[in-house]
């Protein structure tokens, strides 16, 4: 154990490695950091640029997660239903963090007006030939323009910069506008994430297995320690939980 900056409340408290749960990627061994005061998880080493631009390329990532078939996902329709009453048809959205694409086009097919937002990689490349409106955060971060809602809808758990992340989204959202978070809680009691903790204890404390692959998740909270994390930004409050 020792004490070091933590990403989220920048305190310098102890922080404890967690060793059975790590992953060797790009000849690195990476685990996670355990915050003693905000308790929320993180990927030790922090991921280079390098790094990322390896663990979410387009032949790693993309192409093996989400385009083995050219369809919209089933469960936007869930995402939508309780999202829709915060929505516009005059609104600007932002998905940020836009990834293949699929939920911008789900949201054009509703008449929204929306735009997307990513890394740049060869997929932002790809959905710019075919005229998706997209941007890369470099090009994002030079538009004067602002956005009513911001989607945030499986990405904060890939964030190296989490409050990096807030004062970016807040530089583009409307002063009245509405961000929308949605994604994995890892540290939530459930029997899913009850099942993979124990896969994980049998083969990296019991068996000795570190598994070679790329950390995806960069980042692991339970949904009060994500809503803690929001509101000590200053940024935003919370409006709505679910």
């Amino acid at each position: 154990m020792k004490k070091t900056e933590c990403l989220f409340c920048k305190k310098k408290n102890i922080i404890k490695k967690n060793f059975i749960f790590k992953t060797i990627y790009n000849k690195k061994l990476f685990f996670q950091n355990n915050c003693s005061n905000c308790k929320i998880s993180y990927i030790a080493p922090t991921p280079t640029s390098d790094d990322i631009n390896k663990i979410y390329s387009y032949k790693s990532y993309y192409k093996k997660y989400y385009l083995i078939e050219n369809s919209i996902n089933d469960n936007f329709s869930y995402f939508f239903q309780y999202v829709q009453k915060y929505l516009k048809l005059d609104n600007r959205i932002l998905d940020y963090g836009c990834g293949d694409g699929n939920l911008i086009r789900f949201f054009e097919n509703k008449g929204f007006n929306i735009f997307g937002a990513d890394f740049e990689s060869e997929m932002i490349q790809i959905l710019k030939n075919n005229k998706i409106k997209v941007f890369d955060f470099q090009e994002l971060d030079r538009k004067i323009s602002s956005f009513d809602i911001v989607l945030m809808r499986d990405v904060f758990e890939h964030s190296t910069n989490p409050i990096n992340l807030i004062n970016s989204i807040c530089s583009i959202l409307d002063k009245h506008g509405i961000l929308i978070i949605d994604g994995p809680l890892e540290k939530n009691l459930s029997l899913t994430n009850i099942a993979i903790k124990i896969n994980t204890l049998i083969k990296y404390y019991f068996l000795k297995i570190i598994i070679e692959q790329p950390p995806y998740h960069l980042t692991f909270f339970s949904n009060r320690q994500l809503i803690n994390f929001v509101e000590s930004t200053n940024k935003f409050s919370v409006v709505k939980y679910k």
